[in-house]
């Protein structure tokens, strides 16, 4: 499972999809939690993660550590000292707006992103 929520009313998936607004969830107002193993076998000088198709604002863990905070595009950042040889742990955590879960009149004018990953990340090698 890829994909795992800070309320207990949804299922975990694999499946990327638009968590809130015009997404499944349309009241969804919590934080999204994604977690995935990846190897790493090849000798680098760098290593990158990259985020794709994304919006909002984002905690990323490697291997349990702390790594960067995102809030806006570009979505890249260097994981090298976070990374070791052999399998990984990545987790992202996603903290959507409250403007769905409010409803109110004014925010129906706000123009909102994305809600959490719609293509899986890449790792990018610099050899």
């Amino acid at each position: 499972q890829f994909v795992t929520f800070s309320t207990s009313f949804y299922k975990n998936t694999d499946t990327l999809f638009d968590m809130a607004g015009r997404g499944a969830l349309k009241k969804f107002c919590g934080f999204i939690k994604y977690e995935k193993s990846f190897m790493v076998k090849t000798k680098y000088k760098k290593l990158f993660l990259k985020l794709l198709q994304t919006d909002g604002s984002v905690e990323i863990k490697i291997n349990g550590r702390h790594v960067d905070y995102m809030i806006c595009k570009p979505y890249v950042c260097d994981i090298t000292r976070f990374v070791s040889d052999g399998e990984n742990s990545l987790e992202l955590m996603f903290a959507t707006t409250p403007v769905y879960a409010r409803d109110d009149i004014y925010s129906q004018y706000l123009t909102i992103g994305y809600e959490g990953l719609e293509k899986f990340p890449m790792i990018i090698y610099e050899k």
